[in-house]
């Protein structure tokens, strides 16, 4: 199995699906699998800016966690979406949705399997602009751009959440802009 040339940005459904039967679901004790049209969906603490992410390929395992995965062509960049309480109807990003990343370009023959947070966007983090990663983590858009308009597509909300854990050691925040 490789990649291909990729389309549009990147992410497909119809990849994502095939490379995770192939070499994930076997390891994995899956009590339910979710077809293109129906899977989970992750909102802001509000209920807001709700979306089901189309390339993602979701199952729920035994042990009633939910994972979604998704593969970008043409570098094999990999997405993973942890879900903690995937009985609810409408999932909260930070809450019951975590995002994480496998970074790799196998275009470039890197075929590293580093596990990281949000990857794209801890670059850009600092104390002084704290408070963005905090809005964004809550954003009525599932897709949060960074303070000077530069989109980072490849962070759904749930990342900027999930940084903001790992940033402080795998712990809440006291100023974690979600309550449990």
């Amino acid at each position: 199995m490789s990649l291909g040339s990729g389309s549009g940005n990147g992410w497909s459904y119809e990849l994502s699906k095939q490379v995770f039967d192939y070499y994930f679901a076997p390891n994995l004790k899956i009590i339910k699998t979710f077809d293109k049209e129906n899977r989970f969906e992750v909102c802001n603490p509000s209920f807001q800016g709700c979306y089901r992410n189309p390339s993602y390929r979701c199952v729920i395992l035994a042990n009633d966690t939910g994972l979604c995965f998704a593969i970008r062509e043409p570098d094999g960049y990999m997405s993973f979406q942890i879900i903690t309480n995937p009985g609810r109807e409408k999932l909260i990003s930070g809450k019951d949705v975590f995002g994480f990343g496998v970074y790799r370009d196998v275009t470039k023959h890197d075929y590293n399997m580093n596990l990281v947070g949000i990857g794209s966007v801890s670059k850009f983090y600092s104390e002084s602009n704290r408070s963005l990663f905090l809005n964004n983590c809550i954003s009525k858009n599932p897709y949060p751009t960074l303070a000077d308009g530069v989109t980072v597509s490849t962070s759904d909300r749930e990342w900027w959440c999930t940084f903001l854990i790992i940033d402080n050691g795998w712990k809440i925040p006291k100023d974690y802009p979600i309550k449990f």
